[in-house]
C-alpha cells in the first residue's frame, strides 16, 4: 500500500492541490476533530511557544492557510513583527483578508470593551501574498524567520522550496518546520482505508514526517532542533469522526447512502464499547538555521 509522488497522500497532483484547499472548509473540517484532545496546549499556541525571534522581526509564514495561527496568538504578537502570509490558494487569502481587515479595524477602533489585542502596543504588521513556495517572489535574505506549518509535505518539489526558503533567509536566520509523525492518526486512517481501499489518499507514507524530515532539511539548514507533541483523541460525537473522513479527497462520492450509515454504525459502535474512538496524535516541529 505505498505511492510514489512527492505531494502527501492527502493531495496526489497540483489540482488535488486546488479542489482539496480551494477554501478553509476542509481544513476546518479536520481541524474541529482536535477539540476531543488530550493535549491540553492548543496545536496553534504550541507552535508559538516554539519561536525564537526579537521584538522586531520580518516574518514568512507559506502555506498560511486561514491563518489560523496568528488569530489564535494575537495577544502574544509583539507590535514590532512585521508578518508576510503567503499561500497558494485565493481562498484560503480570501479568509486571511478578514482575518487582517479585523486585526486592523480593532486597532483603529481603540474601544478597550471591543478590541481584542493588546492596546499597549500596536498591532502586528500583516501582508498578504499568493505565493508558490517554489518560487517565492522575495528578495535574498529579506527574513528573521520562515514558517511552513503542516505544509511542505504538500510541496511536490521540496529541494527547490528548500532551497528557496535557504535564500530568503537572512544569515542566522530560522525555518520553524512542523509536521506529523507517521504513526500521527493512524486509526483514521485505517477507518477510511476500510471504505475507500487503494482509493483512499492516505495510503502510504507521508513525504515530509517526523521521522524523515531531519534528513531533507539538512542539505539545505544544517543545524536541527527537533520537538514533538504527542496525544490522543477520544471523540465521542461520531459526527465529528464523519466530517473528518468525508474532508479528504474523493470520500463524499465514495461513501454515501449505506456506505455512510455503515461508517457512522462503526463509530457509534465503538463509542458505546470503549467509550470515544480513540486516535492517537504526534506531531512536532524542526528548527532549522
Amino acid at each position: 500500500m505505498t505511492r510514489s509522488g512527492g505531494l502527501t497522500p492527502f493531495i496526489q497532483s497540483r489540482e488535488d492541490l486546488k479542489d482539496q484547499y480551494r477554501d478553509a472548509g476542509n481544513l476546518q473540517a479536520r481541524a474541529q476533530i482536535y477539540r476531543f484532545s488530550n493535549v491540553t496546549t492548543p496545536w496553534p499556541r504550541w507552535v508559538f511557544d516554539q519561536l525564537q525571534l526579537p521584538e522586531s522581526a520580518t516574518i514568512l509564514e507559506i502555506g498560511c492557510g486561514d491563518g489560523g495561527l496568528w488569530k489564535q496568538n494575537l495577544d502574544r504578537v509583539p507590535g514590532g513583527w512585521k508578518i508576510v502570509l503567503a499561500d497558494l490558494s485565493p481562498g484560503m487569502l480570501g479568509d486571511c483578508h478578514l482575518f487582517r481587515a479585523q486585526v486592523h479595524r480593532n486597532a483603529a477602533n481603540c474601544d478597550a470593551k471591543k478590541v481584542t489585542v493588546p492596546l499597549d502596543v500596536p498591532p502586528p504588521l500583516f501582508h498578504l501574498v499568493q505565493a508558490d513556495a517554489e518560487r517565492l517572489p522575495f528578495a535574498d535574505g529579506v527574513f528573521d524567520a520562515v514558517i511552513a506549518n503542516h505544509m511542505l509535505y504538500h510541496v511536490a518539489d521540496r529541494p527547490r522550496a528548500l532551497a528557496q526558503i535557504r535564500r530568503v533567509l537572512r544569515p542566522g536566520g530560522k525555518l520553524y518546520a512542523t509536521t506529523n509523525s507517521q504513526r500521527h492518526m493512524a486509526r483514521m486512517k485505517d477507518l477510511i482505508f476500510q471504505f475507500m481501499a487503494d482509493a483512499s489518499p492516505l495510503v502510504g507514507e507521508m513525504p515530509f514526517n517526523l521521522e524523515n524530515g531531519s534528513d531533507q532539511l539538512a542539505a539545505f539548514l544544517p543545524h536541527i532542533a527537533q520537538y514533538s507533541m504527542p496525544g490522543e483523541l477520544r471523540v465521542t460525537d461520531v459526527e465529528a469522526v464523519v466530517r473528518y473522513v468525508l474532508s479528504v479527497n474523493g470520500a463524499p462520492e465514495r461513501i454515501s447512502g449505506p456506505r455512510l450509515a455503515e461508517l457512522r454504525d462503526i463509530v457509534s459502535r465503538e463509542i458505546a464499547d470503549r467509550g470515544a474512538f480513540i486516535v492517537t496524535t504526534e506531531a512536532g516541529i524542526f528548527i532549522a538555521s
